[in-house]
């Protein structure tokens, strides 16, 4: 999945009101986040191969760190710990069931390549061979969760901007999926990972800013 994760974000701040929503975002895209990082650096691989399918497009090579199932449980006690220790158990319990949520959905959508140790013993349900589908399910999850969470009345934050946030997510969703890659990331996966690593982490920024509030001329 791409935009589908912020779906489980969006459905754990409706239950947990007091985590902010940016932390909730860097749960569950920790391992993207993470992937692209490491193949801008060079450390995990991707291709770029001419498929039909474009969920098929950027090939999975080598992302051995990011999406292994060991790595992610890994993180996701380190997770726990650390909010545990430094905020509360229940903090440190949603932010590393959001973590895990990636590694786990994933492994619906992706067809026998997401490792469950460092890059053995692969597994994937495959359901990115329904593309159509595939890419209906997430708008449809981000929707429905965008507009319960748009709906609350017990939860302060910046609607107009929220609403600009969930539409630029569909909208580049929409252009990842439908548009041709430019050639020029084609021929640089780190290229890519490096546009995508700017994308989500300028959701985060406005997840940020959607519930940021003076205090004392802090944040």
């Amino acid at each position: 999945m791409y935009i589908g994760h912020y779906a489980v974000s969006i459905a754990l701040k409706e239950k947990f009101k007091p985590i902010p929503l940016w932390l909730l975002f860097a749960s569950v895209q920790f391992m993207d986040l993470l992937a692209f990082a490491l193949i801008a650096l060079g450390i995990e691989k991707i291709h770029y191969s001419e498929n039909r399918n474009p969920f098929y497009r950027n090939v999975m090579d080598y992302l051995a760190y990011s999406h292994s199932l060991f790595f992610d449980l890994l993180f996701a006690l380190i997770v726990f710990l650390a909010f545990w220790k430094f905020k509360n158990k229940l903090w440190g319990l949603v932010l590393a069931a959001g973590l895990l949520s990636h590694w786990l959905i994933d492994s619906l959508f992706l067809k026998s390549n997401l490792p469950l140790f460092f890059y053995r013993y692969t597994v994937g349900l495959g359901l990115w061979d329904y593309p159509m589908f595939s890419y209906s399910i997430e708008i449809i999850l981000v929707s429905i969760s965008g507009y319960f969470l748009f709906k609350n009345k017990n939860l302060k934050f910046n609607r107009p901007l929220f609403l600009a946030l969930i539409l630029s997510m569909l909208a580049f969703f929409t252009f990842l999926i439908f548009a041709p890659e430019p050639l020029i990331m084609q021929a640089s996966p780190k290229l890519t990972a490096l546009v995508l690593l700017s994308t989500y982490l300028a959701f985060e920024i406005i997840a940020y800013l959607l519930e940021w509030k003076k205090d004392k001329g802090t944040a």
